[in-house]
């Protein structure tokens, strides 16, 4: 059996888009979905359950109040009736084949982690510089979560298989430790972790299968304010706490220098962002250039600023260094830091 979990924070019209697509998936065996709200959206509850009503598969909303996605991604793991978790983020689209393509994959027991295609549903007109921000060679986008590894299947790093649809082995998930912190408020974001790519990092660690499966196709929704310089900054900026998180946590919490570019951290922890970024810049117009260099600029900030609350904020070091996340409550942690604010606050 599979298990379906949505994580969902403030998105309940995109959530019930999301939910419509899964319960309507050819899958002949039979699959629950999960709907884990951080907001605990009374009026989203309602929806879903009446959605649960009229469909054959297994339907369950779950309120989780304490803050973070780790957090309903972990509820999912506890709740799962299945021996297989499929993640998907609460604004994208599922092809009608991709749980059945899931189930395939799934069918080799040597194969711990599976992923597929994120192509994009671009809600407005896409500017010209997103160019600059795709790898060559492979269409990938990191910034907005996109992926398009060809139409065969294949064994890939476990690092290529992103959180918008990630499929597990429950078993896997608790033997590498569970997902780290992510999904914040951007007040709470100091308390931002590397995610599901601990999971996949440890994984490759332990050098298990992860598998790269085509016909598992979501479409991730693009909105209008994604499509702008500013949105790519506060992605950029979120993606240095994390590899500063990543640095913290291996020097036991101490605060770490930030590096001449804190981008040479990221390429070390063999992160997302060393699959979004390693490209030439030759070959991209000096225009989009310009902005890829901006955006980029806001890496080290989003670095050095996790960097100095760790410094001065006990509760921020005794969070990075927690064992696992399987049960923390951000808010016993959250003291007086200040959030970064600035221009990516919006």
């Amino acid at each position: 059996m599979i298990t379906v979990a949505v994580p969902t924070y403030r998105h309940p019209d995109y959530a019930m888009d999301a939910l419509r697509s899964l319960v309507d998936q050819r899958f002949a065996p039979a699959f629950e979905i999960l709907v884990l709200d951080n907001a605990c959206d009374e009026r989203l509850a309602q929806r879903v359950r009446r959605m649960a009503e009229r469909s054959s598969a297994r339907v369950e909303y779950v309120g989780v109040p304490a803050i973070g996605l780790h957090r309903g991604r972990h509820e999912a793991a506890r709740r799962a009736l299945g021996d297989v978790l499929a993640y998907v983020d609460d604004d994208v689209i599922a092809e009608e084949g991709w749980l059945a393509g899931l189930a395939e994959a799934f069918e080799d027991p040597s194969v711990h982690l599976v992923g597929g295609r994120n192509l994009p549903l671009f809600e407005a007109e896409v500017p010209s510089w997103l160019g600059a921000f795709w790898s060559p060679g492979a269409q990938q986008c990191g910034l907005l979560t996109l992926i398009d590894l060809g139409s065969e299947s294949k064994d890939v790093d476990p690092l290529l298989v992103w959180g918008a649809n990630f499929a597990i082995r429950k078993a896997t998930l608790h033997q590498v430790g569970g997902f780290h912190p992510d999904g914040f408020p951007w007040e709470l974001c100091r308390f931002r972790g590397d995610g599901e790519t601990a999971v996949s990092r440890e994984i490759a660690r332990l050098r298990l299968r992860a598998v790269y499966c085509p016909q598992a196709t979501i479409h991730h929704r693009v909105s209008p304010d994604r499509l702008t310089e500013a949105y790519f900054k506060r992605r950029e900026f979120l993606q240095g706490v994390s590899d500063s998180y990543f640095a913290a946590r291996l020097s036991g919490g101490k605060p770490a220098a930030v590096p001449r570019t804190s981008r040479i951290r990221a390429l070390a922890s063999g992160g997302k962002a060393a699959m979004r970024s390693c490209f030439p810049v030759n070959g991209v117009p000096s225009q989009w250039r310009a902005v890829r260099e901006r955006v980029w600029r806001t890496h080290s900030e989003g670095y050095r600023y996790h960097q100095e609350v760790l410094r001065r904020d006990e509760s921020l070091r005794a969070w990075v260094t927690l064992p696992d996340y399987w049960t923390s409550d951000v808010s016993r942690f959250d003291g007086k830091a200040p959030s970064p604010g600035g221009t990516h606050a919006s």
